[in-house]
């Protein structure tokens, strides 16, 4: 999982939900999108089964976006990435939309066993 900003402490919980159900994971936080650090998105590439990536922002231009850019060219695996679609969003606070789309610590561990159950297909 790669997670930035409000979202780290969310993946860090998600990672402690699916630990405790034998799935191994690891938490990066990523400080920033640009300059992303290269060497360890691609090591996490290279060493499990797919990426997530979980930001509280759009799914195109971001986080999710950079990364996938990044793998796509030098080490492809599935990837799931979590944001908000480019779409309106409704009104609500903040606590709402981080629900609304899925962006908790329980939408973030169902992001991975979906991603792992498509690996196992």
């Amino acid at each position: 999982m790669l997670a930035i900003g409000t979202l780290v402490s969310r993946a860090l919980a998600a990672a402690r939900t699916l630990r405790a159900e034998g799935i191994g994971v690891r938490v990066l936080n990523m400080t920033f999108v640009e300059p992303m650090d290269e060497e360890a998105v691609l090591r996490a590439a290279r060493e499990t089964m797919g990426l997530i990536t979980a930001e509280e922002a759009t799914t195109t231009g971001g986080l999710g976006a950079a990364v996938a850019g990044l793998v796509a060219q030098n080490h492809p695996v599935p990837m799931r990435i979590l944001g908000v679609p480019r779409r309106f969003a409704p009104t609500g606070s903040t606590s709402f939309l981080l629900d609304h789309f899925g962006l908790t610590a329980d939408g973030i561990a169902g992001a991975a066993r979906e991603l792992l159950s498509h690996e196992h297909r």
